[in-house]
């Protein structure tokens, strides 16, 4: 195999990923971390990564019109990464041909090439140690024993600091081998193990020496909490979450089809099967592999995560990226040591998770940021307007935003009820900007683990807000993408005591507005508590759902009432409502009376749960005909006693 022939492959496989990266950055929004990245002073390490930033960003501009040159950042390390593997890895054509289709077919690599921050350069170093360990390293020597010491040391800082894991366990296995006396061994594994044991009672040790080496920024009630978060279900999960999302990417949930579950099951067991015969045929390889890369993959949710406190970053598939490299090497190395057809279903069955998560990736829908700014800036220039946001919503509007003239007409939703009252007060026009579910559903601190601290007064604090919006206000357009809400409101020109705006939790995650059918238009919805009532605005079709965890409400019961000025009905359980979830809970419908239907996603979450969250489903809302109803305002009142009635605005 020569020099052009790896050339070409190169060449040829980043010309494909390109274009695949252009198409996909232009379909997603610049946002979170990818603008936090952009404050290079609160980025430390890794020092190369670093450095190459604050060259960037000292010679060029960063604003949303230089997104794709940013991005090109985290381009590099992938092409770097492909290079290394093409040029030093690849041993044969077999392994070229499958190690380039194997990159070119994987969303989870190119989802980490347009994500501008600092994955992609794990992912190249993750590719760089797998390179020492499994070449360079595999035959022991003193000075490679201090050689990987010394990268154990070097790697939170030029590295990524999860690879310091493989270089270190590389150090301690390579030392105990050297080690001849048995008595020795044994007291080293004692050391070990008391060590072990006083950091899980002691957390605490671990944590302030990562804080003193400047390896860790979590500050506050981090270090001040004693509560450690455990081996709870969603963290024993993790790891072979991560491990299905390494092959279908981040858009495909296991539970979406049994067909997932079966194919990824498959796989594991092919490479159990792999690594016990790399374990048979190269014993030395098979540690090398278990020490330096399972383990430590397995530690990094099942140690670190289950020993952190309050306030510690929740763990992704995408800090597990020191696995990739070794997934690649056991597909395209050792694929042979299978049977072989065993081995053609297993190549076969991978490149469809591949292809069946880049489907998902590339057809996905994301908050159209530019759109949003965009309608913000047009009703700025028709009418008087303030902006209140909240602070999810804000570093994202001001990295799009390019109408100056609206920098002084933002206010935000922890603001003081003072303030927000002199804002309400004025009766300009109004645009409300959301973007952060923990506002819209109280978690507990177990659930809201990242940030340290319960969301129930953030949930208490923007209902009052949404009330005394609901109070002065009409929504005349809207923009909801979840979480994303973009209401557009205009004054009302008296109190009359309707409500037009409200915000969902996620069993609504998957409906997008404005939805528009014949002549009406959908733009929110609002949720009418068991025997609580609402009072909207009159339209010729009213458009509500039941929503309950209960599925066994019995047909033909009243659950509410909807009354005009001219005449009153009740609405009846399978009659002309039903639930939202019916498919779901298998319960019959009309089909005539369905007004609009959306498919219902799993939410993989150990926070957040409802009944029919894992599964793929189809939701309804219904339509019930109100002509010759004619009357300003309806109102309707929920009589039940567990049923939650949510009206369509």
């Amino acid at each position: 195999m020569n020099f052009k022939i790896k050339l070409t492959c190169t060449l040829f496989t980043n010309l494909i990923l390109l274009l695949l990266f252009f198409y996909l950055s232009d379909r997603t929004p610049f946002t979170g971390d990818e603008i936090g990245t952009l404050d290079i002073s609160a980025l430390h390490k890794p020092i190369p990564y670093k450095a190459l930033l604050s060259f960037l960003f000292d010679n060029y501009k960063h604003t949303h019109d230089d997104i794709i040159f940013l991005r090109l950042t985290s381009y590099l390390f992938v092409f770097l990464t492909i290079v290394l593997w093409n040029f030093i890895v690849i041993k044969n054509n077999h392994e070229l041909i499958l190690f380039n289709f194997f990159i070119l077919t994987s969303s989870f690599v190119l989802s980490e090439a347009i994500y501008f921050r600092y994955y992609s350069y794990y992912l190249l170093c993750s590719t760089i140690s797998m390179i020492f360990l499994t070449n360079w390293l595999i035959v022991i020597k003193n000075y490679k024993v201090i050689l990987s010491i010394i990268l154990t040391l070097l790697s939170p800082y030029v590295f990524f600091i999860l690879n310091g894991l493989q270089f270190g366990l590389f150090s301690f296995i390579s030392i105990f081998k050297k080690i001849n006396s048995s008595k020795t061994k044994i007291i080293i594994m004692f050391f070990m193990l008391v060590s072990f044991l006083i950091i899980l009672v002691k957390p605490m040790i671990i944590w302030n020496l990562l804080k003193f080496f400047e390896l860790s920024d979590h500050g506050g009630n981090f270090y001040s909490s004693f509560k450690l978060k455990g081996l709870t279900a969603a963290v024993l999960i993790k790891p072979f979450y991560a491990f299905f999302q390494m092959f279908f990417g981040y858009n495909i949930i296991p539970t979406e089809s049994i067909m997932y579950i079966i194919a990824i099951i498959f796989i594991g067991i092919c490479f159990l099967v792999l690594l016990y015969k790399v374990f048979r045929k190269q014993n030395e390889l098979f540690y090398i592999y278990l020490f330096c890369f399972i383990i430590p993959f397995i530690s990094i949710y099942y140690f670190f995560e289950a020993i952190s406190l309050p306030g510690f970053t929740q763990l992704e598939s995408k800090h597990g990226l020191l696995l990739f490299p070794f997934i690649i090497l056991l597909i395209i190395r050792h694929n042979r040591l299978l049977n072989y057809k065993i081995n053609y279903v297993f190549l076969v069955i991978i490149f469809f998770c591949h292809l069946t998560g880049l489907r998902a990736t590339l057809k996905k829908i994301n908050v159209n940021w530019p759109n949003i700014i965009s309608s913000v800036s047009e009703y700025n220039n028709a009418n008087k307007i303030n902006i209140l946001m909240d602070g999810r919503s804000s570093s994202t509007f001001k990295f799009y935003n390019n109408d100056e003239s609206l920098d002084n007409k933002i206010f935000y939703t922890w603001e003081e009820d003072r303030i927000i009252d002199s804002l309400l007060n004025l009766n300009n026009s109004m645009v409300l900007l959301l973007n952060d579910y923990k506002s819209y559903t109280s978690l507990n601190i177990e659930q809201n683990w990242n940030a340290g601290k319960e969301s129930n007064n953030r949930v208490i604090g923007l209902n009052k807000i949404i009330d005394k919006l609901n109070n002065k206000y009409i929504v005349v357009d809207s923009y909801v993408e979840y979480p994303t809400y973009a209401y557009f409101l205009v004054g009302k020109k008296r109190v009359d005591g309707t409500k037009s705006l409200g915000v969902w939790k996620h069993n609504l995650k998957d409906i997008s507005l404005p939805i528009t059918k014949g002549k009406r238009t959908i733009l929110s919805s609002i949720l009418i508590k068991p025997q609580d009532s609402l009072s909207i605005r009159y339209s010729d079709k009213l458009i509500v759902n039941l929503e309950s965890g209960n599925s066994n409400l019995i047909d033909n019961k009243a659950v509410g009432i909807v009354i005009s000025d001219k005449i009153s009905f009740e609405l009846i359980s399978g009659e002309n409502i039903w639930n939202l979830f019916s498919d779901y809970y298998d319960i019959k419908y009309k089909n005539e009376n369905v007004f609009y239907s959306w498919i219902h996603r799993p939410l993989v979450s150990g926070s957040i749960k409802y009944p029919g969250s894992y599964f793929k489903h189809k939701a309804c809302i219904f339509g019930i005909d109100l002509n010759g109803y004619n009357s300003e305002f309806i109102i309707v009142k929920n009589i039940s006693k567990d049923q939650y009635i949510r009206v369509w605005i």
